[in-house]
């Protein structure tokens, strides 16, 4: 009853019923970074067909299919790497600097654009 009461109200002022593990934060950020970079590619694959009008089907279906074959791969790769020496954390930091660098790839591409876009989506 009351002793609880005001345990909740202490962690409520002092903050600590609001602090995030590094494994919380590091999956909440590699999750929206996942979903950032699924949706972006959704989005942008129309923009590019308007910008290259000359490109084929086959190429946008290059673009998605790459992302798809890519997050089925490093899931198997990244649990593996989970599982390891590495452990959950290890592995999760991992992943974020592939992303980090492959969307880094993926915005500073301007030619060949649907190959490079299906490489760096990978």
């Amino acid at each position: 009853g009351r002793i609880e009461d005001i345990n909740e109200e202490e962690n409520i002022q002092n903050g600590s019923c609001c602090r995030l593990s590094q494994e919380q934060l590091a999956a909440m950020v590699s999750n929206f970074s996942t979903s950032y970079n699924v949706v972006n590619v959704s989005l942008a694959l129309p923009i590019l067909n308007d910008l290259y009008p000359e490109s084929s089907y086959e190429d946008s279906a290059a673009c998605a299919s790459s992302l798809l074959a890519g997050m089925i791969i490093g899931q198997l790769v990244g649990g593996a790497l989970g599982d390891s020496w590495l452990g959950r954390l290890g592995a999760l930091r991992l992943v974020m600097v592939i992303q980090i660098v492959a969307s880094i790839g993926s915005a500073t591409i301007w030619q060949d654009v649907y190959a490079a876009l299906a490489i760096w989506r990978f």
